[in-house]
Formats: structure tokens, C-alpha cells, sequence
């Protein structure tokens, strides 16, 4: 294998192999990871996690492209109103709104575009860390391994998991541009920041953190402080530009979610603080990978070696750095692991704001998609990994070893991609990998019950009921599973529990109805379908059913006015109530 004279980033001669960084080559090599890693997404179905009420139940809207200045105007579930308003992220909207203009509802072009913003923010990534001064062949290895990086499925395969990568579109550029504005005082650059920036911010609240990264670069990195402490008009303009921005972005935000206040804010975060832990033993040792990730399953172990290990490389670097004679050698090393650990805490501790419970709180892996970045800026800057690149030798040996963990990676995100395949697969990890959810065990049933599982749904749900029994919806669908098994006593039973529970919810009502007509008892059934009524005038099973209930009561007259009632809807009788009705009502 040929190695040539290759210059890194500081200038120092170091010979590195040159198939691999001459050029473009490292950009392709990233980009081939990404695309490997991530190819078989555009063959998943929908997940039914958000992505149904995001997209499916949100069709009409996306179907209009003249909704995008809308999209500013309201929160991100503006299709499922009784929902919490927490998130505002417009531009993920419009993104689904030019998928929809596409697709239509057709997952595919969904898929792609996800798997698209993946391969861009990969190659945006491994610019930001040659362009902070990291060796070449540490950048080009780090940047594979962000490529294929084990928190990647929950963002690429993951529709609604765009959020992250979407953000990072915008906010990688953000940087790009203000680091070349820092060092060159360019206008162009500084302009092309600001504009990133506001659209990082329209993108995903965590974008916030950028004002003040940006601000620290400006002072503490090397760049920065070659251009001294004075502010100049240009450091006031981006200043102020962004300052702009979170104002109106702030004011438009607070008018639309629901307001968290500070103090909730921090207690949150004080309270879910130690998922660190796991996070960082996910990013090195990608066990227990989760599609629905229970905070109180996850694993401390693989994340408390970590967390050592980390130490040993924060130590080595200081100590690099106080033997340094040269006040670069010295400076660069700590300004990068300052802002590798700035940029992973900044981006990952909004992140642990979330509802109480926190007992109960997920942690999703996409979270860590945008902190990984600085966990790699923080490891690959490293000066030990820079030394272990200073020969042919060792250069090849590390590249060779990059290639191999790149490689693990690789594997791994590919098999835990396929459980975002389907809903199916998706709940299967879940209550694998999160068994104290029961959430997980509920969803797990809904699909064990389509497949026409009926006697392992209801197992499932018997393991929800165990674990929560007031969760909602549970006892409806509980029923539901026993109602295919033709337990119709315990169906009903069921249907009423979650009735009591929630007595806004028509459809418990109904198949309580269909389960008491099994049961051969119409005057109860008679009763739940009225209750249906009574919550919706117009919902047409059990207007049908009534009209087919009394019809075999002998009582025509009422089960005309259902008809009739049906009929004033719009709707039209089906197959078997025309079966039914017709010779009890003559026609």
C-alpha cells in the first residue's frame, strides 16, 4: 500500500496513506459509510410513532403547498389538538409538506430525504473537524464513524427523527461559516451564518445553544484570539443578528407552545442529568440499543467505563499540553477538547427537559445525534491520536483500526436499523430492550393482535395491565384482543373500564355494544351504542347497529329513525344493514 506527503491541518508533515486522504477521497469514504449504513430505509413502512399524526392524519394540510407560511403559525401536532403544544419546529413541517408534494403519503420519499439529510450532515460533519485544525486521517476515521454512528437509525430510520439531522443541516453550515467569518473577517461568510442560523432556529429549539458556542469560539479559540479582545463591527453585527433572531423566534414560539418556566426547566434537567451515562455507553459500546428507550431499563455499566476512559484522554491532553513548549501545541489541544465537551453538554442537557415523571421518561438515541458531534471533536483532537499518525507505519495501523471500528459500527447500525422496519419489528426492540414500559408491552399487543395473534396480544397486554393499569387505552385494547378471541365477557368488561376511564371516548362505547349483542343481551348493547351517540351524533357503526338491533326487536319505527339519522350524515348503509333493514322496514 502506497503512503504520500500529506499536510494536516496544523501544517506539520505527516505521511498518511493516500487512497484515503488525498483530496475528495476522505468525503467519499464518509459518504459511502453513510449510504451503506442507512441504504435499506427506503424499503420501511410507517412506524405509526408520530410519524402517523406528523404526516398521515396531517395529509390534508401538507397537500396544500401554500400552507408553508402556516406552518410558522402553529405547533409541530397541530393535527391532534388535545395533545400538549411543546414542540415548534416549522421547517420540519414544510420539509413533510415538500415530501407530501412528492409522495403524497407513499413512505419512500419520506425515507430518502432522511436518508439524504444523513449523508449531507455526515459530510458537513468531517468539514467542521478538518476545518478546526484536526489531523486529517483522525478526521476522516471520526467522520466514518459519525457516518455510522449507532444513534443514526433513530434519526435516519425514524421519519420524525429528522428533527435532529434537519437541525444539524442548518447549524453545521452555521459554524462552518462563522469560524471562516472569525479567521477572514468575511461578510459573505458572516451573512451565510446568520441566515443558518435563524433556520437552525425555526428547525429545533436546541439550536439556541449555537449563540453561545459561537460566542466562545470568537474569544478562546486560536482564530479568535489572534484577532484580540476588541469587538469589532463585524463581531457586533453577529451579535446582534443573532440576537435578533432568538428575539423574534422566542416571540413567535411563546405565542404558539405552552410556556415551561425556568425552574421547572432546571429541576428536569437535574433529574434526568445521569442518563449521560448511558448515552456515552451507547456511543462506544452500542449494546442494548433501543427503539422506545425506558430511562429506568437503560444500562450504567458499558457508560461508566466510558466516563473513565474519558477522564484518562482529558488527562493525557492536559498534561500534552502543560509539557508543551510551543504556545499553539499547547493552546489548540484544550481549546478543542473545551468545545468538543461545550458543543456534547450544550446540545444533550435541553434534551433532559422533559414531563414529569422522570421515572418514566424515554430517552430517545436521536437525541444524541447532534451532541455525538462534539464527543467526536473532543476524542479526535485528542494529541495522542494526532502522535499515533506521525510515521507510515502508524499511520496505517490506526487507519486500519479506524477501518475496523468503523466497520462494527457499521454492522450494528444496519441490524438495529431493521427494527424501524415496521411496527412490528419497531415494538418487538421495545419490549426487548425497555420491559418495565408498559407502553411497549400495549403497542406490542396492538401488533401481535393485526398479525392475528390474539392469544399473544392478549398476554401482552396482561403484561401492560401488570405493569400500569391506568394506562389509557389500554383496557380498550385489551378488549379489543379479547373481542377477536370471542371472550365477549371479558370483552365488555373491558370496554366499560376503559369507558370509566375516559368518558369522552366513543369507541369503548361501541364495541361494548357489539361485545353485549354477542352476548345476546340488546338491551345493553342498546344502551353503549346510545352512549356512543350521546358523545357523537353521528357516528355511523352504532347508528347502523341500532337500526339493525331493533329491526330484530320487531320494532321498525325506531330502527327506521336510525336509518334516517344515517342517512342525514351522508353516509350510506352498508352491505349487511341493507341485509337487515330491508324486510323490517319494507324497502
Amino acid at each position: 500500500m502506497s503512503a504520500s506527503l500529506v499536510l494536516s491541518a496544523d501544517s506539520s508533515p505527516r505521511r498518511v496513506p493516500s487512497w484515503l486522504l488525498c483530496g475528495w477521497r476522505p468525503y467519499l469514504f464518509v459518504a459511502f459509510v453513510a449510504l451503506v449504513g442507512h441504504a435499506q430505509v427506503v424499503t420501511f413502512e410507517w412506524a405509526y410513532l408520530d410519524d402517523d399524526a406528523l404526516i398521515l392524519e396531517n395529509a390534508e394540510f401538507l397537500a396544500d403547498p401554500a400552507n408553508v407560511a402556516t406552518a410558522f403559525r402553529q405547533n409541530m401536532f397541530a393535527s391532534r389538538p388535545s395533545d400538549e403544544k411543546t414542540y415548534y419546529r416549522p421547517i420540519v413541517i414544510v420539509s413533510y409538506l415538500v415530501n407530501y408534494q412528492l409522495g403524497g403519503t407513499d413512505p419512500f420519499v419520506y425515507q430518502l430525504t432522511n436518508l439524504l439529510l444523513h449523508l449531507a450532515v455526515s459530510l458537513l460533519v468531517l468539514r467542521l473537524l478538518l476545518r478546526l485544525g484536526i489531523a486529517a486521517l483522525p478526521a476522516t476515521i471520526a467522520g466514518g464513524i459519525f457516518a455510522a454512528n449507532v444513534f443514526s437509525p433513530a434519526v435516519v430510520a425514524w421519519i420524525p427523527g429528522r428533527n435532529d439531522s434537519l437541525l444539524l443541516v442548518f447549524a453545521l453550515p452555521a459554524v462552518l461559516a462563522y469560524l471562516r467569518f472569525v479567521e477572514t473577517g468575511s461578510k459573505g461568510a458572516l451573512a451565510g451564518s446568520l441566515v443558518a442560523f435563524g433556520a437552525a432556529l425555526f428547525t429545533k429549539e436546541a439550536a439556541v445553544v449555537l449563540a453561545p458556542l459561537l460566542f466562545a469560539y470568537r474569544f478562546l479559540s486560536p482564530a479568535g484570539r489572534e484577532r484580540g479582545l476588541r469587538a469589532s463591527g463585524g463581531d457586533l453585527v453577529a451579535w446582534g443578528g443573532q440576537f435578533a433572531w432568538l428575539a423574534l423566534w422566542y416571540a413567535v414560539r411563546s405565542s404558539i407552545v405552552d410556556p415551561m418556566s425556568p425552574a421547572f426547566m432546571l429541576r428536569s434537567i437535574a433529574a434526568n442529568v445521569h442518563q449521560i451515562v448511558p448515552y456515552l455507553g451507547k456511543a462506544v459500546f452500542p449494546l442494548g440499543l433501543s427503539t422506545y428507550p425506558l430511562g429506568r431499563d437503560q444500562t450504567f455499566v458499558p457508560g461508566l467505563v466510558v466516563v473513565v476512559l474519558l477522564v484518562v484522554l482529558v488527562v493525557m491532553t492536559l498534561r500534552f499540553a502543560a509539557s508543551s513548549t510551543s504556545t499553539e501545541e499547547r493552546g489548540r489541544p484544550v481549546f478543542l477538547l473545551l468545545f468538543g465537551a461545550a458543543w456534547f453538554g450544550a446540545f444533550l442537557l435541553p434534551t433532559f427537559v422533559l414531563a414529569e415523571p422522570w421515572d418514566d421518561a424515554l430517552f430517545f438515541e436521536h437525541r444524541m445525534y447532534a451532541p455525538f458531534v462534539g464527543l467526536l471533536v473532543l476524542v479526535a483532537s485528542a494529541p495522542a491520536l494526532e502522535r499515533a499518525t506521525r510515521t507510515a507505519q502508524s499511520a496505517l495501523r490506526f487507519a486500519g483500526a479506524g477501518l475496523f471500528v468503523t466497520g462494527i459500527y457499521l454492522g450494528v447500525t444496519i441490524v438495529h436499523g431493521a427494527d424501524f422496519r415496521s411496527p412490528a419489528r419497531l415494538w418487538e426492540n421495545a419490549v426487548a430492550t425497555s420491559p418495565s414500559s408498559a407502553v411497549a408491552h400495549m403497542f406490542h399487543g396492538i401488533q401481535l393482535g393485526k398479525a392475528g395473534d390474539a392469544a399473544a396480544a392478549s398476554e401482552a397486554f396482561g403484561r401492560a395491565r401488570e405493569l400500569d393499569a391506568d394506562l389509557p387505552l389500554l383496557a380498550y385494547n385489551a378488549g379489543f384482543a379479547a373481542f377477536q378471541e370471542g371472550r365477549f365477557d371479558e370483552a365488555a368488561a373491558r370496554f366499560g373500564e376503559e369507558a370509566e376511564r375516559d368518558p369522552s371516548h366513543v369507541e369503548s362505547r361501541y364495541y361494548a355494544g357489539r361485545a353485549f349483542l354477542k352476548l345476546e343481551r340488546p338491551g345493553e348493547a342498546v344502551a353503549a351504542f346510545q352512549a356512543a351517540l350521546a358523545i357523537d351524533p353521528e357516528h355511523r357503526g352504532s347508528l347502523e347497529y341500532l337500526a339493525m338491533v331493533f329491526c330484530r326487536l320487531n320494532r321498525p319505527a325506531e330502527a327506521k329513525r336510525f336509518v334516517e339519522r344515517l342517512r342525514a350524515t351522508g353516509a350510506t348503509l352498508s352491505a349487511e344493514t341493507q341485509r337487515v333493514v330491508a324486510p323490517c322496514l319494507g324497502n
